[in-house]
């Protein structure tokens, strides 16, 4: 069976199997001519919302990263896991190899937990910096605050400081 979407036509596409909830398949070609090894797809293709998981087997490594993994959803993402390790070792691992970690939403982003550490340890003298920005307000509240510099500390304000 032959499968083309835009211009690339994958001659090994194979369509595992379909039904009114879902499909599986196999070499797919994309919209953007990217071939994805496996794509797993709740409904049918060119739903308005599209519900997807998939496995790139090529793309462009400029924009979008070569052999990425994508997973699309019109709900809610959720991963529960760590019921079951031990002291030390982490529920949850992301690693990003070589390239950033961005996370974005149109929402609130909350971390919450026991303990909290941002540590930025770059090599160099222009690396290991951690930048904290409002356009509004930051606020910072608790019992104790320590601020320490080892070289220099600076609180400026245009207006006051109290």
């Amino acid at each position: 069976m032959r499968q083309q979407v835009g211009i690339t036509t994958n001659p090994n596409y194979k369509l595992l199997g379909k039904t009114v909830d879902g499909m599986i398949t196999f070499g797919e070609v994309n919209e953007d001519n990217v071939t994805s090894g496996i794509k797993l797809r709740v409904g049918n293709v060119g739903e308005d919302i599209p519900h997807y998981i998939q496995m790139d087997k090529d793309g462009d490594v400029e924009t979008k990263g070569r052999k990425g993994t994508i997973v699309r959803c019109p709900g809610a993402f959720q991963v529960k896991s760590g019921d079951k390790v031990g002291p030390g070792i982490p529920g949850v691992y992301i690693d990003s190899g070589n390239g950033d970690l961005v996370l974005t939403s149109r929402g609130r982003v909350r971390i919450v937990a026991q303990d909290i550490d941002l540590i930025a340890a770059g090599p160099g003298e222009k690396n290991g910096v951690v930048n904290i920005e409002g356009n509004t307000v930051v606020g910072v509240r608790s019992k104790v605050v320590h601020v320490e510099g080892i070289n220099l500390t600076k609180i400026f304000s245009e207006k006051s400081v109290e």
